[in-house]
């Protein structure tokens, strides 16, 4: 064989017009664009373009991409303007029937990123929003996104107006539910995580009291935590007793 591994070439074969004008594609200066109308991108497969290709490998209706349809169309096609009127309110709330978040705003697509849907309806029916403002709800509805039950203010007057309807978080110090109804929140042994009972952390309390002993030594006695033997003692738990 000497050095050579093949005791023939097709070199020359490569080289033949005829060979190669029977495999090469014939350049006739056409670019293929999808067919559906009004499409015109770039041709993938089957005469249409890869976003309605998807469509079709899918089983769904070939129909405009979300790129081509306007942003106005899209945003208006999630609302129910049918929805509720609330108390205080002459016109019912135009619902956003959509994705929500976690506090139940509507959310919008818009520009490759989630928006806050009431924010676009006020931008798109009443005016752009000046930097730091807040878009508040009249209504208190928050999948709420008709204009007229909108408006613009700050922070601290959004805070406000929500103490001042009663929506705040949670209220506290003696508002709280704890204070006001100390009878609905189980306490003591009632509690559903107690490990011990009330006449045990009197006696815990007693005996370090009396000294000559450690915490760490109460704690190991009883099988419990250091932690919680302190936690007693110093009244961070079982306050009541």
């Amino acid at each position: 064989m000497g050095g050579a591994r093949w005791p023939w070439t097709i070199t020359p074969l490569l080289h033949s017009n005829s060979i190669m004008e029977s495999v090469m594609p014939q350049n006739d200066n056409t670019i293929r664009v999808c067919l559906f109308d009004g499409c015109g991108r770039p041709h993938y497969a089957h005469d249409l373009c890869i976003g309605h290709n998807m469509q079709r490998r899918k089983g769904r209706p070939i129909r405009p991409l979300m790129a081509d349809v306007p942003v106005s169309e899209r945003f208006w096609a999630k609302v129910n303007k049918n929805g509720p009127t609330m108390p205080g309110m002459d016109s019912a709330c135009w619902v956003w029937t959509a994705g929500c978040n976690t506090c139940g705003y509507g959310q919008f697509r818009k520009d490759g990123r989630n928006v806050m849907a009431h924010r676009l309806a006020y931008e798109t029916d009443v005016d752009s929003i000046p930097d730091g403002l807040c878009i508040c709800h009249r209504c208190d509805n928050p999948s709420c996104v008709n204009p007229a039950h909108l408006f613009a203010g700050t922070k601290a007057e959004n805070a406000h107006d929500r103490d001042r309807k009663g929506r705040q978080v949670s209220p506290r110090g003696d508002a709280s539910g704890s204070r006001k109804h100390p009878e609905r929140c189980p306490r003591g042994e009632a509690h559903g995580m107690a490990q011990i009972a009330e006449a045990d952390v009197l006696a815990i309390r007693e005996r370090y009291a009396a000294g000559g002993i450690t915490k760490a030594a109460l704690a190991r006695s009883l099988g419990m935590s250091k932690v919680h033997i302190g936690d007693i003692i110093r009244r961070r738990s079982w306050r009541h007793v």
